[in-house]
């Protein structure tokens, strides 16, 4: 009972619930119960309610597939119990509850941010990111400081608990310890946060246009050669309504255009591979009519490059020595000029969707297992596009979900005014996806001080200022910001702040992992010499 108390006061707490105070409390009934697990059984239904913990937060990943949905809720099942074995370790070797679950909690979220190319999604502190006072500190660090203070209130409720339940002398300055600590720390947050919110000063940048489509998946997967020019038309059809606007920029979600539209020596290729055909079928037609519409398309896009900027998410080719290598990139069309000058290719591309680790070794098992994947090729430099004298840094996709690879770009010497975002994620619908990933990019923007934009297919587009706040999203008559079309125009926000966590990155994190080994380390070597002290003396 007390497990599964645990695992829907989590659910409860993220999206599409969001009922953030929940993270407060949540972990305190899994922790009451740690001093009485024991059996098989008990650890069967800690297990059980991870697994149906993690099913809750991933659930929007059932309009892909189901199965990857059990695997991740089975995945994050792990986490739990192993938060659940680590702390009952550290608190039977006389660790209280306010200092040991926040030490393993952290740890583990840390470790899965980065193990297995990371999954830094239903991290505790992204349920705050509506707070702007209390997540303020994620410049100095990072998310695994908010989380290591939600946990922290959690075990000190705990603590409180079993004190006066059972009020043994021993346990006092155990108690009173923690609630020293929690004080301190959470007044030093929120002074922070405030500190942070009034000295802060935001200015105003380039006039920014997002175009969101809203091209179903089904649509994407499917991609004749009609969907493709539909496609392009619609995205052409709202620039031209964001150009009454008159913006600096404008924004083309993920992978809008078509794929290899700036990549002259990929359609040279293609014109070689058509001449020498001696019949032509179906697929070879949709390619000729593909080579006939790829001039037109550019010369639409190029012709109004003296109006303003552009920014364009595309499928990119290169060839090298005869062998096509395919990116998922954005083109930057200079205002002013006539045609691209340079592009960013995504870095960190997502495992079992664009690519599939280890192919050579497990490709023939998981393959018939995902229904998407892509065999794309990975980038190698992180690119700064400039606009009007500010600097924007371009992520695709779910690489704004990592904090180090979003401040890899901001560690240069050129100040980083604002982080764009392009992604398509018309794969989750409607589902709480689009919330979660909101709320992420609102803590990039506070770790690195720079205005966010999300330009997203389906949704959420949305304008999030330096310290976090979501100042505008795109959203209908009815209210409703997902699965809608449409233009979202607004000023981007930037500071000339520079933030600590650009030079302190995940140090935080990296202390609590190394706490929180060292702490078991010494906490058993600890019991284990009062425990030959005791035998010696009797």
């Amino acid at each position: 009972m007390a497990a599964a108390l645990t695992a829907a006061a989590l659910a409860l707490a993220f999206p599409p619930a969001e009922v953030s105070a929940l993270a407060w409390i949540a972990l305190v009934p899994l922790l009451l119960a740690l001093s009485r697990i024991g059996r098989r059984r008990d650890w069967l239904l800690v297990w059980l309610a991870g697994w149906a913990f993690g099913i809750a937060g991933f659930f929007w990943a059932r309009h892909v597939t189901v199965l990857g949905l059990m695997l991740l809720g089975l995945y994050i099942s792990f986490y739990v119990v192993l938060f659940a074995g680590g702390t009952r370790w550290l608190m039977r070797r006389g660790m209280p509850f306010a200092f040991a679950a926040p030490l393993v909690w952290t740890a583990l979220e840390v470790v899965r941010g980065v193990l297995f190319t990371g999954l830094p999604m239903l991290l505790l502190a992204h349920t705050q990111y509506r707070w702007l006072r209390a997540i303020q500190i994620a410049d100095l660090a990072g998310t695994a400081g908010v989380t290591f203070w939600i946990v922290m209130v959690n075990g000190l409720l705990a603590d409180a608990v079993l004190y006066f339940a059972r009020r043994p002398c021993e346990r006092t300055l155990r108690v009173l310890a923690g609630a020293v600590v929690v004080v301190l720390l959470s007044t030093f947050a929120l002074v922070y946060g405030h500190h942070r919110l009034t000295t802060i000063v935001t200015r105003r940048g380039p006039r920014i246009a997002v175009v969101q489509g809203n091209i179903p998946q089904d649509v994407k997967n499917r991609l004749t050669e009609k969907d493709v020019s539909d496609m392009f038309a619609t995205h052409m059809e709202l620039t031209r309504k964001a150009l009454k606007g008159k913006p600096d920029l404008i924004i083309w979600p993920e992978t809008m255009a078509p794929y290899g539209l700036f990549d002259p020596d990929y359609e040279a290729k293609c014109w070689q591979y058509v001449e020498r055909l001696r019949t032509i079928d179906k697929s070879d037609r949709q390619l000729v009519e593909r080579l006939g519409n790829t001039p037109r398309w550019r010369g639409a896009l190029y012709d109004h490059q003296n109006e303003s900027a552009f920014l364009i998410g595309v499928g990119s080719y290169s060839v090298t020595d005869g062998v096509f290598q395919r990116y998922n990139s954005v083109r930057f069309l200079p205002r002013g000029k006539r045609g691209p000058t340079t592009r960013y290719d995504k870095i960190h591309l997502v495992p079992f969707g664009e690519y599939v680790p280890l192919k050579p070794l497990i490709g023939w098992a998981v393959g018939p297992l995902i229904p998407y994947e892509e065999g794309l090729t990975p980038g190698a430099e992180r690119t700064l596009f400039e606009i009007d004298g500010w600097h924007f840094a371009p992520t695709i996709c779910f690489e704004d979900l990592f904090p180090r690879e979003v401040a890899d770009f901001a560690r240069g010497e050129t100040k980083v005014d604002f982080i764009v975002n392009v992604t398509n994620e018309g794969w989750f619908k409607d589902g709480a996806e689009l919330d979660q990933h909101i709320a992420i990019a609102a803590f990039r923007a506070i770790e690195c001080r720079a205005g966010f934009v999300r330009a997203a297919n389906t949704g959420i587009s949305a304008f999030i200022s330096p310290t976090g706040r979501v100042l505008s999203t795109l959203s209908d008559q009815h209210g409703r910001d997902r699965e809608i079309a449409g233009v979202l125009i607004e000023r981007v926000t930037g500071t000339d702040v520079r933030s600590p966590y650009l030079f302190v990155g995940e140090s935080f994190g990296g202390a609590c992992v190394a706490g929180c080994i060292l702490s078991m380390l010494l906490t058993d070597l600890w019991r284990r010499r009062s425990r030959a002290g005791r035998d010696s003396s009797s």
